[in-house]
């Protein structure tokens, strides 16, 4: 017989899982190298809401008011449609303003008829093929002024009247453009949804976003949502950030901070604002069975009805994912304006849904997004094991990412760590079932997790960060039949996990790590690991990402990689095994990645691959066939696959077969493997069913 909660009584799985959101927006924060992020996950049909918002407002800026708040507003950029969509559904249910979803243009702007160029073909567009962006008109009008996006005076034109007019100008201009298709018959991505804005104005003589604040925002307790500006003061919220490709650094961005930017006639498209526990309240009134502002009719409509067979669009503005299934398929949107990155989804056969959004541009904030996307789709996916049991204990991982190596007999050897903090080893048979995975009964892992072996497999040995912030280690002598550990190396504390270069004996260890001021430093055992020289900086270089490091043989030519401030990967060598190194780090190429790299080399250490997660989540390869003296003039990518990690890869003896494992999106570890050193792939396969959140 199941128990029955007290009134007032805390869901303890929602503080579990809020414990763990936090947790995972802020690794996917110092993975990605983005400022903010905020995540928001609802389910149980809208009755449960865990939200989530980290990191900075304002890179460059500093001290406690920099720290992103819970209530902090995020752009939505296009999000801001199907928001705009949910206002209409309300106000076409109210009758307000007299609008219905089958009212024409030319019903609202009668004048149209008599601006010289209009063409008639738009007469009869609809407000829901407006908003299902299959009115045939192209993405914006082609006539349409600058100073209309927003007042070129500005001290005339932040008011409600002068953007009211804007929009309706808007209108003017877009009847001009010669159509794309016949009304309906066709989709083309655009600002309808600034036409439909224009029409209830001109009906009820009101802004529409007073609009959205009366009927939405104010009776579903938005508090914290509005349009505009996110920080209207100096520091009170989350700034934007665009990107300065030629400085390689995301940089605050002052023309959506300004004022006119409140009063932009784009802006029902593309410049709404909600705090992530907001949005879970627009999220919750989609998805419960007893709808606030919007009757069951109205949600129906707005979610599932599409205005044409030629558009994946609802009149609603949600993106449907099956439109054969128009009724039960997912929803969703995402929004990007070059300076922000934000995503919703409605899984409604399943009754949750998820939002997250980033701060910066999309070459960052997008993969965060998406990254947060799947760690909330795998919470829900393994809900009860997760957070059934209120004891269950969360570490927080610094970047995380499994560990490769190669073991007797051409195996490899597979490290991961569990959200419990657990390391879990799996060998790997060339050609055959992966054996199944052992977890070793102690150790808590803070961090992704670095592997090294001899070149007859005895000699292996796997680390990563404590909870204590030092680097610990397990081995084995006896190619992983029995192992040892775990032990501490030296006192060094660091901001990431460890890299690991061995040997072919076995006898020279090369470990190597960020500490808490951003450098890498090296510690060295000459002996097994036995006993360990001092932990020293290499260089003055500063880092972002876990390290990554790969020897010769002889453990006397060394290469340590990492990612700069700038994004780009970094490397230096040693030919001393590591007494001296480089004056300098030195980037390869002009790659930017949202993971730190991996790397891998020859018995010579002449022939070196390194790999990173790129900006578009898949992983991206470059290698030199003399010792880092040249590289390849372009990063070059391995085809298929979105992952979540950085990467491990190994790289056989004779520099030939070069093998890869990262976390997929579903947070299981997935392998790849080429023949000739990336050259061509095999294609990606999982290994087991267990999962790394």
């Amino acid at each position: 017989m199941g128990t029955i909660r007290p009134i007032g009584a805390i869901d303890f799985q929602a503080a579990q899982a809020k414990k763990f959101l936090d947790q995972k927006v802020r690794e996917t924060l110092s993975k990605c190298g983005v400022a903010g992020l905020g995540a928001v996950l609802v389910n149980k049909a809208g009755s449960r809401i865990v939200h989530s918002a980290q990191g900075i407002r304002k890179i460059g800026a500093s001290g406690e008011q920099n720290r992103i708040q819970p209530q902090d507003r995020w752009c939505l950029g296009s999000v801001s449609k199907p928001l705009t969509g949910t206002v209409i559904g309300v106000l076409v249910q109210k009758g307000i303003g007299g609008l219905t979803w089958t009212t024409t243009l030319k019903e609202v702007f009668p004048e149209i008829q008599f601006v010289p160029g209009v063409k008639s073909a738009y007469f009869d567009v609809t407000l829901e093929q407006f908003m299902a962006h299959a009115s045939g008109m192209p993405y914006n009008p082609k006539g349409e002024p600058g100073d209309q996006w927003f007042p070129s005076i500005p001290a005339l034109g932040l008011n409600d009247a002068n953007l009211m007019e804007r929009r309706r100008k808007f209108v003017y201009a877009a009847v001009l453009d010669e159509p794309l298709f016949p009304p309906g018959t066709g989709k083309e991505y655009g600002g309808g949804t600034i036409i439909c804005a224009a029409m209830f104005e001109k009906k009820t003589g009101t802004r529409f976003e007073h609009l959205l604040k009366q009927h939405v925002y104010d009776p579903l307790g938005m508090t914290h949502s509005g349009w505009g500006v996110t920080s209207p003061g100096a520091l009170d919220g989350p700034w934007q950030h665009s990107w300065d490709e030629g400085n390689y650094k995301l940089v605050p961005d002052v023309y959506t901070h300004e004022p006119p930017y409140n009063f932009g006639s784009h802006g029902v498209a593309g410049s709404l604002c909600t705090s992530a526990p907001d949005m879970g309240k627009l999220i919750r009134e989609h998805l419960r069975p007893d709808p606030q502002v919007m009757s069951i009719t109205t949600r129906n409509s707005v979610q599932s009805l599409l205005p044409s067979a030629a558009s994946d669009t609802t009149r609603g503005a949600w993106v449907c994912a099956d439109t054969r299934s128009p009724a039960t398929a997912d929803i969703c949107h995402n929004g990007d304006n070059g300076t922000m990155y934000a995503d919703v989804v409605l899984h409604r056969s399943e009754q949750w849904g998820s939002a997250a959004f980033s701060n910066v541009n999309n070459r960052f904030g997008s993969p965060a997004v998406y990254d947060m996307q799947e760690a909330m789709r795998t919470m829900m996916s393994h809900w009860d094991a997760l957070f059934a049991d209120a004891g269950m204990p969360f570490w927080e991982c610094a970047h995380p990412g499994p560990a490769l190596t190669s073991g007797a007999g051409g195996c490899l050897w597979l490290f991961a760590r569990k959200h419990t903090g657990a390391l879990v080893r799996r060998k790997l048979r060339p050609g055959g079932t992966p054996e199944a995975a052992v977890e070793f009964p102690a150790g808590v892992l803070t961090s992704g997790v670095a592997a090294a072996a001899s070149a007859d497999g005895r000699q292996i040995t796997a680390m990563a960060r404590g909870t204590d912030n030092r680097i610990w280690r397990v081995w084995s002598a006896d190619g992983g039949a029995t192992w040892k550990g775990f032990e501490p190396i030296l006192a060094g504390t660091f901001l990431t996990g460890p890299a690991v270069a061995m040997s072919s004996s076995g006898g020279i260890v090369h470990v190597f790590a960020v500490g808490m001021d951003s450098k890498m430093y090296r510690t060295r055992s000459m002996d097994g690991g036995a006993t360990w020289s001092a932990w020293e900086p290499i260089g003055a270089g500063v880092f972002t990402s876990q390290p990554a490091a790969a020897c010769s043989g002889d453990g006397k030519i060394v290469h340590a990689f990492g990612r700069g401030l700038d994004y780009r990967i970094w490397r230096n060598v040693s030919i001393h095994s590591g007494a001296s190194w480089q004056s300098h780090w030195a980037p390869i190429g002009q790659g930017i990645f949202t993971s730190g790299p991996a790397a891998a080399c020859d018995g010579s250490a002449s022939k070196v691959s390194v790999m990173a997660r790129g900006t578009d989540r898949m992983f991206w390869q470059n290698a030199t066939a003399n010792s880092g003296a040249d590289w390849k003039p372009h990063w070059q990518k391995v085809p298929d696959g979105t992952l979540t990690s950085a990467p491990a890869i190994e790289l056989s003896a004779d520099g030939v077969v070069l093998s890869v494992a990262a976390l997929g999106g579903d947070f299981s570890v997935w392998r790849n493997r080429s023949g000739d050193v990336g050259g061509s792939w095999a294609g990606w396969t999982r290994v087991g069913s267990e999962y790394y959140l």
